[in-house]
């Protein structure tokens, strides 16, 4: 797989790599708009941080919820599909109680939206994605760009975050692995608090994936709390200063017995693809679900995999050509630019939105609507041989 990996790579040192034609061989049977549901797969962590005592409290819950997504992607060696332009991924909790939805909104840049609720409407997690990659020869960096937002409404509190950059490392010789590094920093825009987590890099030295530290501070600046272990295994928190063992707030969930024969897919991640036929009878026509070469790969047929990916990239080309021709745009089905029509004039700077009321994208709720009725007449044509 190096070799192959390498063949096709070669030329592409220093480019965007979302903008290559990559065989589907290297994917996994995934596509990455369903790759941010995994996010919610320690959610527990978010019923805790609704009974916590204190806001610095709730604060520590948040900042280790924020991390605990990086634990499902770092024995992933397969990279998920490029989303489709209007591709979409909804996921609901088996108990009911969570509801997910995901829509690629932009094309060049890739951006993907999102939108959740739980807890009976305890909180809603949304948020943007822009993901940037470059190859340097050695190594791929993947560089996140966009914001997470969580809203508690009973506490009133409303975080936001950035995620940390992913590489890729040891491409050319041997096995490659990756890590993730950088400084996440979570701010309560609701109590002027904040919370960094700081993900260091390994060095080389693999066992040491997964370490982190890190404080919640109050309002005046002090330590309130102290975050530290892996999210590879364990997280404890301690409060002030630390220095004693604290408690284990989470827990990371082991991978299958046979995690390798799956792409090395947690619990969570293989559930997604595997929803109850009823679901499949209600999704709308652009749910990845439903993607064709995604299929086929998941069928193991890795030839018409690469076909049906062809071909769908190439669909997608000629669609936004005669709409180009016609003076048209794509519009988004399920989410809203904020700020009119200037809007986009902050796709490429969503980074700096520091401070913002929410996300730059405004989810419409009109999903679930159309949903209740089984009427998915508007949405565009993404996967057929048409």
């Amino acid at each position: 797989r190096g070799f192959s990996i390498w063949s096709v790579l070669k030329n592409a040192i220093g480019k965007d790599l979302s903008r290559i034609t990559l065989p589907a061989t290297i994917n996994e049977p995934t596509s990455a708009v369903q790759r941010i549901t995994e996010d919610l797969e320690y959610i527990d962590l978010l019923r805790k941080a609704l009974h916590a005592q204190s806001s610095t409290e709730r604060l520590m819950y948040v900042a280790v919820f924020a991390v605990s997504g990086y634990s499902n992607t770092l024995y992933r060696e397969s990279k998920p599909f490029n989303p489709l332009l209007g591709e979409t991924f909804e996921w609901q909790s088996a108990d009911g109680d969570t509801r997910f939805l995901c829509e690629q909104v932009s094309h060049h840049p890739p951006i993907s939206c999102w939108w959740s609720e739980g807890a009976q409407g305890g909180f809603r997690y949304s948020g943007e994605l822009e993901m940037r990659s470059k190859f340097w020869g050695k190594s791929v960096e993947l560089i996140p760009t966009g914001t997470c937002w969580l809203q508690l409404p009973g506490s009133g509190d409303l975080y936001s975050w950035e995620k940390v950059t992913c590489q890729i490392n040891n491409l050319i010789m041997g096995k490659y692995w990756l890590e993730w590094h950088g400084t996440v920093t979570i701010k309560n825009h609701t109590t002027g608090e904040s919370a960094e987590v700081k993900l260091a890099k390994c060095g080389g030295k693999q066992e040491r994936r997964g370490e982190l530290s890190g404080t919640v501070k109050d309002t005046q600046g002090h330590t309130a709390w102290t975050i530290s272990g892996s999210y590879l295994d364990s997280i404890s928190a301690s409060e002030g200063k630390g220095g004693g063992p604290g408690q284990v707030v989470y827990q990371c969930t082991p991978l299958p017995t046979d995690a390798e024969e799956q792409y090395n897919m947690t619990p969570m991640a293989l559930s997604l693809n595997n929803p109850h036929p009823g679901l499949l009878r209600e999704l709308p026509p652009t749910d990845s679900r439903l993607r064709p070469d995604q299929r086929e790969l998941e069928l193991g047929h890795t030839e018409e995999a690469t076909s049906e990916k062809l071909r769908l990239e190439e669909k997608q080309r000629e669609t936004r050509r005669v709409r180009k021709e016609a003076g048209e745009e794509h519009a988004p089905m399920w989410f809203e630019m904020r700020g009119g029509p200037d809007g986009k004039d902050l796709i490429r700077t969503m980074k700096h939105n520091d401070g913002k009321e929410g996300p730059m994208w405004h989810f419409t709720g009109t999903y679930w609507q159309a949903k209740q009725v089984s009427d998915w007449s508007r949405c565009p044509d993404v996967y057929s041989k048409s």
